[in-house]
């Protein structure tokens, strides 16, 4: 018996995690690079944030921190790449046949879709905005094609294979 071949479904899922990390590392760069917005759109939210913004200025409360600041840049980079690790070691199970695979896959991938949804709704920077909707656009096609029936096939024909 031959070892089943791929589909096209299962290697695009392998290219739409890359698409996935590369937009993931953007959003971390960007994070780093428009702190001030983001600690300015943070402020708008927070009573005490913005009185001390309208009085004092964001430069202030950035700079003297009278009341706790997110601290946004290093939370997203550990969450980056646990994510990445994560989401790469089951994106490579899956794509060498692993049936288990997919369903963690599917289950971490919704987590990081309810977590993109509702860092949307609370109103970030528009450049936030713009990558999580791709990210949501992203992982859409990610579970459609991890679960098309060509990829189901290419995991039983697989499991068929391996206990043969």
């Amino acid at each position: 018996m031959e070892a089943p071949r791929r589909p096209a479904t299962v290697r695009l899922t392998l290219m739409l995690f890359g698409l996935l990390t590369l937009l993931g590392l953007l959003a971390v760069v960007l994070v780093r690079v428009l702190n001030r917005n983001l600690v300015l759109s943070w402020a708008e939210g927070h009573r005490e944030a913005r009185e001390i913004v309208q009085t004092a200025g964001l430069d202030y409360l950035i700079d003297e921190q009278p009341i706790a600041v997110p601290q946004f840049f290093p939370v997203t980079l550990v969450l980056f790449i646990v994510l990445v690790l994560l989401l790469g070691v089951l994106t490579l199970l899956f794509f060498e046949g692993n049936p288990w695979a997919r369903y963690a896959l599917t289950a971490v991938l919704l987590l990081v879709a309810v977590g993109t949804g509702a860092a949307i709704r609370v109103a970030p920077p528009a450049t936030f905005v713009a990558l999580g909707v791709a990210g949501l656009v992203v992982i859409a096609g990610i579970l459609v094609a991890a679960w098309t029936p060509p990829s189901s096939r290419f995991l039983h024909d697989t499991r068929r294979y391996v206990h043969s």
